[in-house]
């Protein structure tokens, strides 16, 4: 994932896109927390984990329990943000 998250960046981008695009346009790069994923859902239509869930697995590689909790909470606690 992107180390720093530049949502003013990403909208600009996103509105590039939508100019010649009537798809649906989904970001993924930079978002490793709530205030990330509620961010970038105001200027996307979606919003794509991948580097905070895998480094999750990475980090608890050997307990199933913790993976499936931290990876939970992490997505529970992104769609509250985004939610509210």
């Amino acid at each position: 994932g992107a180390n720093v998250l530049n949502v003013e960046e990403v909208a600009q981008h996103v509105a590039n896109i939508k100019r010649v695009s009537n798809l649906p346009i989904g970001v993924g790069f930079g978002i490793k927390t709530a205030t990330d994923a509620a961010a970038v859902a105001k200027v996307s239509d979606a919003v794509i984990v991948g580097s905070a869930i895998v480094k999750i697995i990475e980090k608890n590689k050997d307990n199933a329990d913790i993976i499936l909790n931290d990876i939970g909470n992490l997505l529970q606690g992104m769609r509250d943000a985004m939610d509210a």
